[in-house]
């Protein structure tokens, strides 16, 4: 199953930016981040051979990273978790809600609705802010993460509860932060690993002028608690964890792990993060210990999200809400619009649908084919209704510099007009032509009152970079 594995992601990865190699202290070797991403992902698979409920962060993982895991493995994993909700009454623990928050990530990344699962609605603790903070600041912060993960609408609380918002647990974790910057899951004490965690949930609220002021000054905590090894300690105590997590942070804050700040003696956290690793692809908590599954499980959550960054894909907790569309349960081109989404060409409408029934514009669309085929954003005058200002401005001068549109007329892009169906496949052709690929749908245009749909519109897309080898 390992070479299987290895195989796959290879594929999936194989349009990614190269990454230069580091030296991995703990294999003896010089090992790139993708291919230890690569063996973490064949040990962990052949680890957790009995997915169930507290698999959740691998299960993740592997739909995150673009492992293909089989179906009956999936499966098994949502079977178990269904039949400990039904034995549990639906509830996990009366104290811990970081429990619901895990579950509904790993959920959401999976394609499953949250909301339903055994009849349960494991998003509904999460709306009860009191019992949420118990846990303090890990609390908040795994709420936000699991509720922003699928853009997911925080239910009602119920009588006697303290309603939950969004501002409410953004309000919290800025309330809490420390004097020097940096965050505690109790205490006065800082530590790097609860810090990254805040500024993960943080990061889709930078913009707030009191939420980027928290963030650059948590980072500037981090870079200086950041060891002369490139390295973190967590109580003393240097360890893969703590590397992991400012990872995860950087990758979704959009910084990169080369910035000044975060490379010590020319040693990146990615570097320090790497010399964890043990041959056999596992991670150790120490460099002088053992396999640990949890250091295991957090490189491999910082290495995907790495590697989807560099990359140009959405980091790991931004990935997971872009595939959880509860209104394409069932459709027929599901698969197409959850791969897609896990790519990061389409989204939804920010409520936790897709909307696959509607229609789309033909600026819609060429930003779509421009994101799947990878052609270099460009504003160019080449339409007089194309404002240089317009959002899909760079998108159409792409499409039109890579020959995948020509206009309605010479001098008219018609962005706002409803594309057709032979609208949609002749620039499926042109972009197939492109990829240096034969098309597969009708190159000539032709006269058509027939409005294509945003799913037909996916799976179009889909079948193109299917052909290309592009997605799986």
């Amino acid at each position: 199953m390992k070479a299987f594995l290895k195989r796959t992601i290879c594929v999936l990865f194989a349009f990614s930016i190269l990454l230069g190699t580091v030296c991995a202290q703990a294999a003896n070797e010089t090992i790139t981040p993708q291919e230890a991403l690569e063996d973490i992902a064949a040990y962990c698979y052949d680890a957790v051979t009995e997915p169930g409920y507290g698999s959740e962060w691998f299960l993740a993982c592997f739909a995150i990273s673009g492992c293909s895991i089989p179906d009956s493995y999936r499966n098994t994993y949502y079977q178990a978790l269904c039949a400990k909700l039904k034995a549990c009454g639906g509830v996990l623990d009366t104290r811990k809600y970081t429990e619901y928050s895990r579950v509904v990530l790993a959920l959401t990344a999976l394609g499953y609705d949250p909301a339903d699962v055994a009849g349960y609605d494991l998003t509904l603790p999460l709306a009860d802010f009191e019992g949420t903070v118990r846990q303090g600041v890990n609390g908040a912060v795994f709420a936000l993460l699991a509720l922003d993960g699928g853009n997911y609408r925080i239910p009602a609380a119920g009588t006697g509860k303290t309603q939950a918002t969004r501002a409410r647990y953004v309000a919290y974790l800025l309330e809490r932060q420390l004097s020097d910057g940096g965050f505690s899951a109790s205490g006065k004490t800082a530590d790097p690993d609860m810090t990254a965690m805040a500024l993960q949930a943080l990061a889709k609220y930078a913009g707030q002028a009191d939420v980027d002021a928290a963030i650059a000054r948590g980072l500037a905590y981090l870079s200086g608690a950041q060891h002369a090894d490139g390295g973190f300690d967590n109580w003393g105590t240097e360890n893969a964890e703590s590397c992991a997590q400012v990872l995860l942070a950087l990758c979704e804050l959009k910084i990169s792990p080369d910035d000044s700040r975060f490379v010590k003696n020319g040693v990146t956290v990615t570097d320090a993060l790497l010399a964890y690793r043990l041959e056999d692809g596992s991670f150790r908590h120490t460099r002088d210990g053992k396999t640990d599954m949890l250091a295991t499980r957090q490189a491999y959550m910082a290495l995907a999200s790495f590697q989807r960054v560099q990359a140009g894909k959405t980091p790991f907790y931004t990935l997971a809400g872009s595939t959880a569309f509860r209104d394409m349960a069932g459709h027929a081109n599901e698969t197409a619009v959850r791969a897609l989404a896990r790519e990061g060409i389409l989204s939804g409408r920010g409520d936790g649908t897709f909307d696959p029934d509607a229609t789309m514009t033909r600026a819609e669309f060429a930003a779509m084919i421009v994101r799947a085929v990878g052609a270099d954003m460009v504003k160019v005058p080449c339409f007089t209704d194309v404002s240089p200002d317009a959002w899909y401005a760079a998108y159409v001068g792409a499409a039109y510099q890579s020959g995948i549109v020509k206009g309605t007329s010479v001098t008219r892009f018609s962005p706002d007009a409803t594309i057709t169906d032979s609208e949609a496949e002749v620039m499926v052709a042109r972009a197939a032509r492109y990829l240096k690929l034969q098309p597969t749908t009708a190159e000539e245009w032709r006269a058509s009152s027939v409005y294509i749909t945003r799913a037909e519109t996916a799976q179009l897309l889909y079948d193109l970079l299917t052909q290309a080898g592009r997605i799986g």
